[in-house]
């Protein structure tokens, strides 16, 4: 469906490559970011999606995640390859983690679905670098590798509740010592301040060697609620943090 795009509305941090796309005077309503992504290369280079918000897509684009834009989508089959940007948030201050392609379709009867360590590092970084909270879709969300919270970032992760939102981590073997340096969960990193985790859980392969949750080297203001961490040798390990909130 076509929707007439209000020229009058003024769009801070959009650049010369958005602000090309922007000057059609019609977008195309998308149902989902999902369906938005699906789609491109797109015919029309603006999508509304309710409850999101104006996206513009932008040809050759395949820059990483910034303090400007939050990009959804690498389309590397097309020869026009690009990305779409959130030029005009619904929502204020909160990211979605489907916009970066997380799937929430792990089957705990298959062992099969999406891998998404790459898409969610992608959310947590973007969610990090602009200061908003990042949500997580109800669902079972498989990952195989080390979520990442960055260095000195005040950076809040939200699901939808921890039975309604789980990660399961799995498929990594190792040491106590590789458990370490490539924590099967959410790492928060050297000196992550003012962090807070809520309502997801995660759950692991109940390996004898794999850490749920670490939290360590100077960490502080860390607040942990309604989380739950399960199937782990440990599920939380904490040293050298301080002000912790559980």
């Amino acid at each position: 469906m076509a929707t007439t795009y209000n020229q009058g509305i003024k769009l801070s941090h959009t650049g010369a490559q958005v602000d090309s796309a922007l000057t059609s005077e019609e977008a195309t309503q998308v149902a989902t970011t999902a369906a938005m992504v699906a789609a491109a290369p797109p015919t029309s280079k603006i999508a509304v999606v309710p409850g999101s918000g104006l996206w513009a897509w932008v040809e050759g684009d395949e820059t990483t995640p910034d303090n400007t834009y939050v990009l959804a989508s690498t389309v590397s089959d097309y020869a026009d390859a690009g990305r779409w940007k959130l030029v005009s948030a619904t929502t204020d201050g909160v990211l979605d983690a489907q916009w970066f392609g997380v799937v929430a379709d792990y089957s705990t009867t298959s062992g099969l679905g999406t891998d998404n360590t790459v898409a969610l590092e992608s959310a947590i970084a973007a969610a990090s670098a602009s200061g908003r909270e990042l949500i997580l879709p109800a669902g079972d969300i498989l990952v195989t590798g080390t979520l990442s919270i960055p260095v000195l970032s005040a950076f809040i992760m939200r699901g939808a509740g921890k039975w309604k939102t789980k990660i399961y981590a799995k498929n990594v073997a190792g040491t106590a010592l590789t458990a370490f340096l490539n924590l099967n969960g959410v790492y928060a990193s050297t000196e992550s301040a003012r962090v807070e985790l809520r309502d997801f859980s995660i759950w692991g392969d109940n390996d004898s060697d794999i850490v749920g949750i670490y939290i360590s080297y100077g960490s502080h203001f860390v607040k942990c609620e309604n989380v739950l961490v399960t199937g782990f040798y440990d599920g939380w390990r904490l040293a050298d943090c301080w002000n912790m909130s559980f």
